[in-house]
Formats: C-alpha cells, structure tokens, sequence
C-alpha cells in the first residue's frame, strides 16, 4: 500500500516509547503549542513503532491514531496523511473484529474505536475527491465498522453505495462477504448487496451471464437458507426472485446462457419446498412453489428429458388438473 515509502524516513529512536507516553505527547503538543518539527518527530516514532513487526494489532492501532492526530498539526504532503488515516481504519476495523479489548472496557473501548475509524474516514474523504478506488474501499470499511455499532446505519450506508456510479460489482460482491461474514442472519444487507451487484453488471457492457448467474445463486441460496434455517417470513420474498428470474429466462435473450445446472438446482429448490408445505397442511403455497419448479423444468435444455415425464406425472398427482 502507498506509504510504505515514509517508513525509512522515520528514525527509531525512543522505540521505548508506549504509546500511552505518545498520547500523552499529543496533549502537550495540544497546551503547549510546540513546534511543527516537534510534531513531526513524534508522528514518526509512533508510525514506525506501529510498523514494528511486534506489535499486536491494539497498539497498531493506538500508534496511527497517534500518527494522525500528530499529521494533523503539520503541512505535511496529504498523501501521507490519507496514508496514516487508511491505516488507522484498517486497524480499528481488526481490533474490534478480533475483540483484542479487555473484557471489562469491552463495550466502551469498542465504541470509543469505533467512533475514531468513523471520524478517520470522514477526514479521508475530505482529503480525497478522486480516487475511486480508495472512495469505495472505504465505503466498505464503513460499511463493516456501522455493522459492528449494531444499527442501521450500516443499511444506510449500502444504499448510498448502490447510487454511486463508481462503487462497482466487485465493490458490492465484497459488502455483501463482509455482512455474511459477521452473521448469516444479516440476509438483508446480503441480499441487499447481491442485489445491487446484479444491477451494476446489467447495466454494464462489460457484464457477462456467469458473473450474473453466479450472483442470482448466491442471492437465491441466502434467501432460501434463511427461509429454512433462520425464519420463514422471507419466504415471500423468495418466491418472488424466483419468480422474477423465471420471466426474465423466458423474456430476455441475453440470459440465454444462463448456466443450466443452476437452473436445475432452482427447479429441485422449488419442488422440494412446495412438497414441503403440501405435508405441512399448505396446498395453495404447495401449487405455487411446484408450478414455479415446473416452469424451470421448461427452461431446461439437455437435461429436461432427464425429469420431465417424471414431474409431470407427480404434478398431475398432486394438483390434478390445476394448471401451472
């Protein structure tokens, strides 16, 4: 990452020193109004003791914090600062991940993290207007940092995302990974993010049917673990993107080769769950998830003969005449 280049410029000297001695720098240099060369210097111990090879991510991150707030007195070229804030989030993000807090300030040292990887992002963006790629990595860091707050600002945050024209697929794909990864009972954000995913790779002519189809499974299997494992009132929501992926098969040539093996794996999802609320005492939601898996069995190609003659007999033994 940029900014490696300053290590070698900063001298070790005072490697002794805690990084509670430095926060206690900080504020002399706040009363006294010491010098920009006095500044500097201590900003340079306290990156290059968060560099060492030592030190546990905790005091990795007390050190940039320092560093920033050292930066932040001097006029010092920007790209250093921005350098030292990236740092400062990526390792607040890894303290709170890792819960490398004592357990009795748990909480309070938590939220007191979290609002200065907040507060450096925010002063990030100040710095920089252009840069993409750092714009929307840290959208995603604050993204990940608003999940561990435990509200909904991280959901605020993603539909910010989903209108900026320069947060791509890739962007998204990784939002929702990070929502997964917290809890597998965020499908919301998951979805939410897969969703946004799609749409920026449909409207892009340099999007493919393989990044697609892999994202509708992934949003599908989220949807449908949720519904079996997490609470059955999505299933509504599952019917449904099943049933807008079945019109847009039917209508829209572009997804023609939508891999077919995926679509056998929707079709045997759809059956098993219709079979499932026919035994739970629910004929109608019953029809609706079979008659939907007996329009996926249409979409089939080399693999229909293998399931059709068969469903079809089952179809008409379960719903006799009522039509799909």
């Amino acid at each position: 990452m940029a900014g490696h280049e300053h290590c070698q410029l900063f001298t070790p000297e005072r490697d002794h020193m805690t990084s509670d001695v430095l926060i206690l720098s900080t504020a002399q240099t706040d009363e006294n109004g010491n010098s920009e060369e006095t500044a500097d210097w201590f900003c340079r111990v306290a990156w290059n003791l968060a560099l060492k090879p030592e030190a546990d991510v905790k005091h990795v991150f007390e050190f940039f914090d320092v560093c920033c707030r050292f930066l932040g007195k001097t006029k010092g070229p920007p790209a250093r600062h921005k350098n030292a804030l990236v740092f400062l989030v990526a390792s607040g993000i890894h303290v709170v991940r890792e819960n490398a807090l004592n357990k009795k300030n748990e909480e309070e040292g938590r939220k007191d993290i979290i609002r200065k990887v907040l507060s450096a992002i925010d002063t990030c963006r100040n710095l920089e207007k252009e840069n993409y790629h750092l714009l929307s990595m840290l959208y995603v860091y604050e993204f990940e940092i608003r999940i561990y707050k435990g509200d909904s600002s991280a959901e605020a945050v993603l539909k910010q995302m989903l209108h900026m024209p320069f947060v791509d697929h890739k962007v998204l794909q990784i939002v929702a990974s990070v929502a997964h990864k917290h809890s597998s009972s965020n499908y919301k954000l998951i979805t939410l993010a897969l969703e946004g995913a799609i749409n920026k790779i449909v409207g892009s002519p340099e999007g493919n049917i393989d990044q697609l189809s892999l994202l509708y499974h992934t949003s599908l299997q989220v949807l449908f673990f949720t519904q079996e494992y997490i609470t059955s009132s999505v299933e509504e929501e599952t019917l449904n993107a099943c049933i807008t992926l079945c019109k847009t098969l039917e209508e829209n040539s572009s997804f023609q080769g939508y891999p077919e093996t995926k679509i056998l794996w929707l079709m045997t999802k759809c059956w098993n769950w219709g079979l499932n609320k026919l035994a739970n005492g629910n004929p109608k939601k019953g029809h609706d998830w079979c008659a939907l898996a007996m329009k996926y069995l249409q979409q089939l190609g080399d693999l229909k003969h293998l399931y059709e003659e068969k469903l079809q007999a089952l179809y008409s033994s379960y719903f006799g005449s009522q039509t799909v």
